[in-house]
């Protein structure tokens, strides 16, 4: 039997693809491209199968190969290689060669709709927001209800701060496409900017009418719930939302509801390392390995003449709590000890803060655009030893890439208050008030416990002025001031309730909180009303310009409260650094704790609660007993600067501590063993006293 030629073979396998048949298909253009590796047609439909099939890198090898082999002039046939070219970049989050490869389709094709959105949205994914929107619009100016154009579009305005016109977009885009959920989701998100929160809920819940729902949706819907103060709402929905955890656990599937939700409505611990661990454990299923195992960095921890390469990975450049934080670590790390490396996970914002940043670490790397795999592959390329985590579960986390364990030792510090319920995580900085008592059933890693409290602020030295007086704020001249400035949304009905009670126990007080939405603010008068309480005596402080400004303003306050299930950390730490005291009630997992770890850092742990009884008793004695105020202000200010909840030079060093106690168990082959670095402290105290004395 004669054998076929190429042509032939190639209409036998275009025919097993028209059938439904790929496998066949993909043996016959296989067995073209085995007698030619040069066939330019069979690399192309290779290319295009394996594309198809989900195997990225393969059909990125075969469609450049095609390429470089093709010399005819067919500028469909260029448009669309280059094209499939840049859409298998993008899958591989490569997405800065996927917009030279479109830039390539359109020299052959420039009034491509599809190209130039597929350009567009490589510089979104790439992090180029103002290149994004340049090609986006032109993909609307020839095709204006391209959809993936105008949602993209949306995004990019979003992000260059156009909340407004990109409201408008997704609003268009809604009526165009109204069953498109991920629509009715970017909308909600860009009211939510602008602060139209009831807009943004009822967005919301269109997109949770639609097929193919974002996951993340129900979590800005509580949000936004929360931040409204509407309690009845929210209480429907977490009932809706327990129930649903409940039924996912009856059929043995993941729950649904992120880990940082949940821990705001539960504070049982045994319940958050479950969903902890059931999002991680996705996490890594859907990671597959892709860097060395653990042995095969061996020999080269056991060098112990070089310096241990610590590397910290985080993603959240809109918080400015991370990143003076990160700045501190890069400005406080003693390298001649430790070499330090940083991976920014999130998309450069063109600050000033994000270039000091930079320019601060010895190394900096932006992995924003790359894959989990390749972004691993970066870190382990690096030699990173240690490898830090500052996100935790938070939103936009890069725990994927920790998921391919591209360093022997992996930590969680700082990001998100609780356990990352991860196997490849391998340590948790911690301290013993978060976590007292045994914790192997609260959190998946090894406990490292630092000094006082795990999660110094940073502050600017020197006096804090106070502006203007009381009567400037809205306060009364008289009367006591109660203060928290913390988010609405960490508000509850049964907190609020608590602080009404108190309002009615201290004649002439107020209760002075955060400006916010109107309407929330609304809310929270007619509850106080509701509780009889004139809503005039809840008053809401105006928005300052400057971290100083509110600082200094706190200072009107007699002394301030805190928050029930999720403790406003970076609030009570404003407060106590201000000189203001702050009750806060302890609860029983890690979120709800944290307070309690800074007002015991600072020496005030007789404002820690142990529940809403207490609270309200200590509420009513520092109203009442001035004197005993007085002298808890004075301690306060005596020991804010000496204690180490606001020391970030004397945390390093601690950290440090514990990094080379993993180095040392490393070393020595040893699992990874509990941290406790005031017992290291002491004991290295103990060894420099003997060597003074001998």
């Amino acid at each position: 039997m004669p054998r076929i030629s190429d042509s032939e073979a190639i209409s036998i396998g275009l025919a097993h693809q028209r059938q439904g048949q790929p496998e066949k298909a993909e043996k016959v253009f296989r067995g073209i491209l085995k007698r030619n590796p040069d066939n330019i047609d069979a690399l192309d439909l290779l290319g295009w199968l394996k594309y198809e099939s989900g195997s990225h890198r393969e059909a990125l090898d075969l469609l450049k190969k095609a390429n470089d082999l093709d010399t005819r002039l067919g500028p469909k046939l260029k448009t669309a290689r280059n094209t499939l070219i840049g859409q298998s970049l993008t899958s591989l989050c490569r997405y800065d060669e996927a917009a030279i490869a479109f830039k390539k389709a359109l020299e052959f094709d420039p009034e491509s709709a599809v190209t130039l959105t597929n350009l567009g949205t490589a510089y979104l994914k790439a992090g180029d927001a103002r290149s994004a929107a340049k090609y986006l619009f032109r993909a609307l100016e020839v095709d204006e209800s391209m959809m993936p154009a105008i949602n993209n579009l949306g995004v990019a305005l979003r992000l260059l701060n156009r909340t407004g016109a990109a409201a408008k977009l997704f609003r268009r885009a809604t009526r165009l496409h109204p069953e498109k959920a991920d629509l009715w989701f970017n909308l909600g998100n860009a009211f939510k900017d602008l602060g139209r929160l009831s807009n943004a809920v009822n967005a919301y819940k269109e997109a949770l009418t639609r097929p193919a729902c974002p996951a993340w949706v129900k979590v800005f819907l509580r949000l936004c719930l929360a931040s409204l103060c509407r309690w009845d709402d929210l209480a429907q929905f977490d009932a809706e939302m327990e129930t649903a955890r409940q039924q996912a656990r009856v059929n043995e599937q993941a729950p649904k509801e992120p880990p940082a939700l949940f821990a705001m409505r539960c504070m049982d611990p045994l319940e958050n390392l479950a969903i902890a661990r059931a999002w991680s454990e996705g996490i890594e299923k859907t990671e597959t390995a892709s860097v060395s195992n653990v042995q095969a960095f061996v020999d080269k921890w056991r060098d112990p003449g070089r310096r241990p390469v610590i590397g910290y990975v985080f993603n959240d450049f809109k918080n400015h709590q991370i990143k003076n934080f990160v700045l501190s670590l890069a400005a406080h790390h003693r390298r001649f000890q430790f070499e330090i490396k940083a991976f920014a996970g999130g998309t450069a914002d063109g600050s000033f803060l994000r270039r000091k940043i930079e320019a601060a670490f010895e190394s900096f790397f932006d992995i924003s655009h790359l894959s989990a795999a390749d972004a691993a592959r970066v870190i382990e390329s690096h030699g990173v030893d240690i490898l830090i985590d500052l996100s935790g579960h938070s939103s936009g986390n890069r725990l994927d890439v920790f998921a391919h364990r591209p360093a022997p030792i992996q930590a969680s510090h700082f990001g998100f208050p609780g356990t990352t319920g991860a196997a490849f995580i391998d340590y948790l900085f911690t301290d013993r008030v978060v976590t007292p008592g045994p914790v192997e059933d609260h959190i998946s890693e090894v406990p490292v416990y630092l000094p006082g409290t795990f999660k110094p602020q940073v502050y600017p030295r020197g006096e804090i002025p106070v502006p203007g007086t009381r009567a400037d704020m809205g306060l009364p001249d008289d009367g006591t001031v109660i203060c928290c400035f913390s988010k609405t949304l960490l508000i509850d009905p049964s907190l609020f309730d608590v602080w009404m009670d108190c309002l009615h126990a201290i004649p002439g007080s107020v209760l002075w909180l955060s400006r916010c939405n109107p309407e929330t603010q609304a809310n929270l008068q007619e509850r106080a009303g509701q509780r009889g309480i004139d809503p005039g005596r809840v008053v809401f402080a105006r928005r300052t310009a400057k971290k100083e400004q509110h600082l200094g303003r706190l200072r009107h306050a007699d002394f301030a409260v805190d928050t029930n299930l999720w403790r406003d950390h970076t609030a009570v730490s404003d407060a106590l650094w201000a000189g203001v005291p702050v009750v806060s009630v302890a609860g029983t997992h890690f979120a709800s704790r944290t307070s309690a770890s800074v007002l015991s850092a600072v020496g005030l742990q007789e404002l820690v609660a142990s529940d809403f009884g207490e609270y309200k008793d200590l509420v009513v004695r520092l109203a009442t007993d001035v004197a005993w105020r007085k002298e808890i202000a004075g301690r306060l200010n005596e020991q804010r600067i000496s204690s180490g909840a606001f020391d970030v030079r004397l945390h390093v060093r601690h950290l440090e501590t514990a990094y080379r106690e993993m180095w040392e168990t490393l070393q020595s082959g040893e699992a990874p063993q509990a941290i406790d670095v005031p017992r290291l402290l002491e004991r290295q105290q103990r060894a420099t006293t003997r060597l003074d004395s001998d």
